[in-house]
């Protein structure tokens, strides 16, 4: 009970953004009563501040939460969660460097097989301009197709939508079609929207004793606008308009070797149009 009350408390020092009194709140807990966010019998300070790091992106305190799963990485260099999730706030604020590829490499090692992990390093591939597989590299193509085939029906919109402009850049675009109109589908499935909220507070509820984010928030934020993303693409298409798929603007940011077609590329398999995405990245 208590270790409830006190994740409800931490919540709501997140919620209201005071980093630092939430930092100091659970460093004093953790030495004063040994208590870990997860489970104390397991769970380490490195843990303890990826979760932190989690958290401060559910309060929408990116700043925060690179800082977090710095410290986190910084205490336990193979912490593959804190890795992905720092890398991929590095590849949104346009820090494609040699320190974000380094982290991106490190965590596909460590967990070759998940699909959050997988949709970075396509993501970061797709960002470079590596589309197709090379003898010293996996392209994006491959690994966002990796990605949606391990999620299955638990893939997010948004990596549907990275693999979607992907496939569309290197001329796939009938599977690109049909992948932004499974996306598009969402938009007008009321209860993929309420089915998707309704899970975020639950595991607020769980997790942290108490709901303090708004799932509406969280929605708009992840999937409502990848869906956004797909409509505009497909009506700009039935315009005959090019759609406005993301840029390859680190293309030639780093030395890349030459993209040519490979056996793995031309065999890959869009996922069925009756598969129904649930999860979020």
């Amino acid at each position: 009970n208590k270790a409830k009350l006190f994740r409800a408390e931490l919540a709501c020092i997140i919620a209201k953004g005071n980093v630092k009194k939430a930092i100091m709140r659970l460093t004093h807990e953790r030495e004063s009563n040994q208590f870990r966010i997860k489970d104390p019998r397991v769970t380490s300070a490195a843990e303890d501040l990826a979760e932190l790091g989690n958290i401060f992106l559910l309060a929408s305190d990116s700043v925060a939460a690179q800082e977090c799963f710095q410290a986190a990485i910084d205490l336990s260099p193979d912490l593959s969660s804190a890795m992905n999730n720092l890398a991929w706030l590095r590849m949104e604020r346009n820090e494609i460097d040699l320190v974000t590829v380094d982290l991106v490499k490190r965590a596909l090692a460590a967990t070759p097989d998940d699909p959050s992990t997988l949709d970075t390093a396509g993501w970061l591939a797709y960002r470079q301009g590596k589309l197709l597989d090379t003898p010293a590299q996996i392209g994006a193509l491959s690994l966002l197709h990796e990605s949606l085939q391990i999620a299955g029906n638990r893939a997010s919109v948004e990596s549907m939508d990275h693999y979607a402009d992907a496939l569309f850049q290197v001329g796939r675009t009938d599977e690109s079609l049909k992948l932004w109109r499974l996306i598009a589908q969402q938009g007008v499935n009321t209860s993929s929207r309420e089915n998707t909220i309704s899970a975020f507070e639950l595991v607020q509820q769980k997790e942290w004793g108490i709901r303090v984010w708004s799932g509406d928030e969280f929605y708009n934020h992840n999937d409502g606008a990848a869906i956004l993303r797909a409509k505009n693409k497909l009506k700009a298409i039935s315009q005959g308009a090019a759609p406005d798929v993301a840029e390859m603007d680190f293309a030639q940011d780093l030395p890349t070797a030459q993209s040519t077609p490979s056996p793995a590329s031309d065999t890959l398999r869009i996922m069925e149009p009756s598969t129904t995405p649930e999860g979020v990245k």
